[in-house]
Protein backbone atom coordinates (compact mmCIF):
# COMPACT_ATOMS: atom_id res chain seq x y z
CA UNK A 1 0.00 0.00 0.00
CA UNK A 2 1.07 3.11 -0.65
CA UNK A 3 2.22 6.07 2.19
CA UNK A 4 -0.98 7.73 3.18
CA UNK A 5 1.47 11.13 2.68
CA UNK A 6 1.26 10.91 -0.83
CA UNK A 7 -2.79 10.71 -1.14
CA UNK A 8 -5.27 14.13 -0.58
CA UNK A 9 -6.78 14.46 2.61
CA UNK A 10 -10.25 12.84 0.70
CA UNK A 11 -8.47 9.78 -0.74
CA UNK A 12 -7.05 9.21 2.80
CA UNK A 13 -10.20 9.22 4.56
CA UNK A 14 -12.25 6.97 1.49
CA UNK A 15 -8.94 4.74 2.23
CA UNK A 16 -9.91 4.30 5.92
CA UNK A 17 -13.47 3.85 5.70
CA UNK A 18 -12.84 1.10 3.04
CA UNK A 19 -10.43 -0.87 6.00
CA UNK A 20 -13.40 0.31 8.54
CA UNK A 21 -15.72 -1.34 6.66
CA UNK A 22 -13.28 -4.31 6.06
CA UNK A 23 -12.85 -4.75 9.94
CA UNK A 24 -16.65 -4.93 10.43
CA UNK A 25 -16.67 -7.92 7.66
CA UNK A 26 -14.38 -9.73 10.55
CA UNK A 27 -11.22 -9.17 8.46
CA UNK A 28 -7.96 -8.23 10.58
CA UNK A 29 -6.63 -5.16 9.42
CA UNK A 30 -3.18 -4.68 10.40
CA UNK A 31 -1.05 -1.17 9.35
CA UNK A 32 1.50 1.44 10.31
CA UNK A 33 1.41 5.26 9.57
CA UNK A 34 3.45 8.01 11.39
CA UNK A 35 2.24 10.49 13.38
CA UNK A 36 -1.76 9.72 13.44
CA UNK A 37 -4.38 12.27 14.34
CA UNK A 38 -6.55 10.93 16.74
CA UNK A 39 -9.81 12.00 14.58
CA UNK A 40 -8.90 9.37 12.38
CA UNK A 41 -9.84 6.51 14.41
Amino acid sequence: MPSFHSLDSSTARNVMEYLHQLSRQGRTIIFSIHQPRYHIF
